[in-house]
């Protein structure tokens, strides 16, 4: 559940403030949509969710969830771009 809501969390994210305040292109040619501020949103969500539901419910260290949320949002753009691009 941790993992999935993350996931979530990232999509969300990214969306909100990309649409709310993305200015910059991250990829112009391969996701013109998709912005270095929907990136920082995306980072953002996923770290606090992270955080939040590995300090509530598995009982672990903060900064476990602040790395979950960091990997699953570079694997998660990396994997968008990729597909773009493919």
């Amino acid at each position: 559940i941790t993992f999935l809501l993350c996931v979530v969390a990232n999509d969300t994210g990214g969306y909100a403030v990309g649409v709310l305040f993305g200015r910059t292109p991250l990829a112009p040619k391969l996701s013109p949509k998709k912005t270095w501020e929907g990136l920082g949103g995306s980072a953002l969500f996923a770290v606090v969710v992270g955080v939040a539901l590995t300090v509530a419910t598995l009982h672990a260290p903060w900064w476990v969830g602040a790395v979950l949320g960091l990997v699953i949002v570079v694997f998660a753009t990396a994997g968008d771009l990729i597909e773009s691009a493919i």
